[in-house]
């Protein structure tokens, strides 16, 4: 498999690092401050969608201005966690194994930009990857494969020649879509039925695609 992989775009957030829960509980908080109950159980399986998603699954298709208010607040109390955050324990071999291997690596968030890239320097991830892409540069968010087109443009690798890694189906869906190989890190018993190999750690996922 390692001749054939020439670039990985990972996801960000439950795969590379260990924020699932911040992004949680700064949605609770969000929607509480804006009037709507969601217990945090219910959230769970939607981190890893854009924030207009995540809110139009909860509360329906309403105005722009209450989206705009719940978006905003969840973002101030995300942005209050992201201190807490850290790579998970394989994350900085597992990527550095990779740039031995002379394999270029992409990050694609649905985080913006800023964000993805703050949590990125808090986790001490930043200098392994050679791409970032945010939700925030791309029309479309996950489970639109518009973020992970971009992500293999940038590191300027054929998708069929590259490998996405995910935790959810928003990754391995798109994968798919493009021709890229779908592989899941499967954490916190999560089922990703979409993936092509499914892996219980990043460490076992990178060293399928080293040929380890």
């Amino acid at each position: 498999m390692a001749g054939r992989i020439k670039g990985v775009a990972f996801d960000l957030n439950g795969t590379l690092v260990d924020s699932v829960e911040q992004h949680v509980r700064a949605w609770a908080r969000a929607f509480k401050r804006n009037g709507f109950h969601v217990e945090e159980a219910k959230l769970r399986p939607f981190i890893g969608l854009s924030s207009p998603k995540v809110v139009r699954a909860f509360v329906g298709n309403v105005n722009d201005q209450i989206m705009e208010r719940v978006d905003t607040d969840y973002k101030t109390y995300f942005g209050e966690l992201i201190n807490e955050i850290k790579a998970f324990p394989e994350a900085p071999e597992s990527l550095s194994s990779l740039r031995r291997a002379g394999i270029k690596i992409a990050v694609a968030s649905s985080s913006e930009l800023a964000v993805a890239l703050r949590v990125l320097e808090q986790s001490k991830l930043r200098p392994y990857a050679d791409a970032l892409v945010g939700g925030d540069e791309v029309l479309l968010g996950k489970p639109d494969p518009e973020i992970y087109i971009e992500a293999f443009r940038r590191i300027e690798v054929t998708p069929r020649m590259g490998a996405v890694v995910g935790d959810t189906e928003y990754d391995t869906v798109p994968a798919h879509r493009i021709g890229a190989l779908a592989i899941a890190v499967q954490r916190a018993g999560k089922e990703v039925k979409s993936a092509d190999l499914i892996f219980a750690s990043l460490a076992d996922a990178v060293a399928e695609i080293l040929g380890a």
